[in-house]
């Protein structure tokens, strides 16, 4: 909660935090069009970098990301909630590097086979 206060130390500071999740409701038509070309990437390498204590999205949505990107790695980083990168940076730098590294082996230079 200290982090969260400094950063938004005014009520007027934190009206943005208000406004974006009714932002993010009114634009459906958008996030519907992202869901279904999410299906074109569904065969390439992608990584899933996943806070296990994220209080917003949890196993069902994971199982879901897991579904539309059937050649995924999912790497749960314990203990990390919902801003993952913060609460645990050196592991998800550590997951993405390795994955890059064993993609980028088994694909060979540039993600050509």
């Amino acid at each position: 909660m200290d982090q969260y206060r400094a950063a938004f130390p005014t009520p007027a500071s934190r009206v943005p935090t208000a406004v974006l999740p009714r932002a993010l409701t009114r634009e459906r038509a958008f996030l519907a069009h992202c869901e279904a070309s999410v299906a074109r990437l569904s065969d390439l390498p992608a990584l899933i970098v996943w806070a296990d204590r994220d209080i917003a999205f949890g196993h069902k949505e994971l199982e879901r990301w897991q579904r539309l990107l059937a050649n995924s790695t999912t790497v749960p980083i314990p203990g990390a909630g919902h801003f993952l990168q913060s609460d645990a940076p050196d592991a998800v730098a550590e997951a993405i590097s390795g994955w890059v590294l064993r993609t980028a082996d088994e694909t060979g230079p540039r993600g050509s086979a």
